[in-house]
């Protein structure tokens, strides 16, 4: 399968369509997200994509675990780790969504009180995925910034991908002085 038709697989599908709209309706109504990870990835740059769905969420989690409860009908089963656990340190704290959509794992990443994490939310452009459904997306730049934080094998893959789908088009000090504020290695 060439990489823009594994991106088109995720991204056009009537799953990814009902997981936006009911995100959107329930979390993004009272906080602010972006999509990041790999689905962000593809928008960006159509590397294979994957079945994760990964929000970057503004809030607290303690906060968001208490309003979770009432977000989606039926109820679903959430299940909370710390990315300390994976050695991934930017990103203390997520929820996985167990039972939202039967084709896509759904993960809630939580800002916390990171002034950095809050800023990849607040400057998420909208961007059209499907006609007539939009969502906030993380800059480009963000997505890999926070790919650099990962620093797994697979992000150096989505890191290169991106460089070479967006050249001449990043803001390279944006992502130098982000690098360099972040201490990413």
């Amino acid at each position: 399968m060439s990489r823009k038709a594994a991106r088109e697989k995720i991204l056009t599908t009537s799953s990814f369509r009902c997981l936006v709209r009911e995100v959107m309706a329930t979390v993004g109504e009272k906080y602010g997200l972006a999509l990041i990870g790999g689905i962000a990835v593809s928008h960006y740059a159509n590397p294979p994509a994957t079945p994760d769905v990964d929000f970057l969420v503004d809030g607290l989690l303690s906060e968001f675990l208490d309003d979770a409860e009432g977000f989606f009908y039926p109820p679903c089963k959430f299940e909370r780790f710390s990315f300390e656990q994976r050695g991934l340190g930017l990103i203390q704290n997520m929820v996985r969504v167990g039972n939202l959509s039967k084709d896509l794992a759904v993960d809630f990443l939580l800002t916390g009180s990171d002034p950095y994490l809050s800023s990849v939310v607040e400057n998420a452009v909208m961007v059209e995925l499907q006609p007539n459904l939009e969502l906030p997306v993380a800059r480009v730049e963000d997505v890999i910034l926070l790919k650099m934080k990962a620093d797994r094998h697979k992000d150096a893959e989505d890191i290169a991908a991106l460089y070479l789908a967006m050249e001449g088009r990043l803001d390279l000090q944006y992502i130098e002085r982000m690098w360099k504020e972040l201490k990413i290695k």
